[in-house]
This record gives structure tokens, sequence and C-alpha cells, in this order.
């Protein structure tokens, strides 16, 4: 699985933990903010890297998080579609969807030239007999 997949969920993680694991419908989203230098500490990564991954996190109807600059900080905070994200563990399936599709691109390219192969064979070994 690729390292983006990872590090979005790591993000969602990170950010959802900030909020001590009240109910939603209790829950201050506001208390999750944090800045990416903080995040990026905390996961052992380069902010600007971190900041490329999480792009994913605002291609959707929904945000998973919401993003704002303030005092030169680069500020993320996690939204509601976002902690559905990570409790249902989003990314990490899209990950391994990514791996899965991968795998079959190259299968159904390599399994009917296989098949191909053998046939020739089987029809050449069996044309020497007749």
């Amino acid at each position: 699985m690729k390292d983006k997949y990872v590090y979005r969920h790591k993000i969602l993680k990170y950010l959802y933990g900030k909020l001590k694991d009240e109910p939603l419908h209790r829950t201050n989203l506001k208390a999750s903010w944090t800045n990416f230098n903080e995040i990026a500490s905390h996961l052992k990564i380069n902010a600007a890297l971190l900041k490329e991954y999480h792009q994913a996190f605002h291609s959707f109807e929904k945000d998973h998080v919401a993003c704002k600059s303030s005092n030169g900080w680069f500020l993320i905070a996690i939204q509601e579609a976002g902690v559905a994200a990570y409790l249902d563990e989003y990314f990490l399936r899209e990950g391994e969807k990514e791996v899965n599709e991968r795998i079959y691109d190259k299968v159904k390219w390599i399994v009917p030239i296989v098949a191909l192969y053998f046939s020739k064979y089987t029809f050449l070994n069996s044309s020497d007999q007749v």
C-alpha cells in the first residue's frame, strides 16, 4: 500500500484523538485545530509531504478536514466526514483497493498471453502426433 493512504489515515487518527472520543453530537470539532508542523513531528514525516498527502481530503462532496492559514501557520481540523472516514478506515481500504487494481491490471494481460502460449504449444504438439 502506498504511504499516502497510510498517512491520510494517521492524520485523521491524530485529529480524532484530539476530540477525546466524545460522541459526535457533543463533540466540538474546533478542538481538533492543529498545525501541520505538530502533526508532522508526531508522525515523523516532512510537513510539506504531509500537506501534499492531505489534498485528497478535499476532493469529495464533503471535506474530511477544514484548513486555514493563521499567523503564518497552516492549520487543519477534522470534520464530520473525516470522523466517519477514520472510524470506517476509508483511506486504508482505498489503499488496499488500489493495490488490488494494480495487480488485476497486470494479471488481465498476463493470463491470456500465457493461455495463448500453452494453446499454441499444445496445438503444435498434437499436430506432430497426427
